[in-house]
């Protein structure tokens, strides 16, 4: 078996869908829709990057994690091709 590496993160107009593929067949698919959100903006139709997994969860971790108790804020920003993708 195999471990997902890379996943394809999308945001839309109605929230952002995460889906994992090995060998062109798809693993798994999320969506979290916009009412989750207290502010939620796009300022295109689709945004789409490549990312990799490990690195995605470990920095979410970051955060916090459900059984802390903690209040958490994460801001995700994206400003196009060549741009980093910043968690805050």
């Amino acid at each position: 078996s195999s471990i997902l590496k890379h996943a394809i993160f999308c945001a839309l107009e109605n929230g952002f869908k995460i889906s994992c593929e090995d060998a062109k067949c798809t693993q798994g698919i999320a969506f979290v829709h916009t009412d989750l959100f207290q502010e939620y903006s796009i300022k295109e139709d689709c945004i789409s990057i490549k990312i990799n997994l490990s690195i995605l969860i470990e920095c979410l971790n970051i955060f916090g994690s459900v059984s802390s108790n903690m209040p958490t804020a994460l801001k995700i920003c994206y400003k196009g091709y060549g741009h980093p993708l910043l968690l805050l």
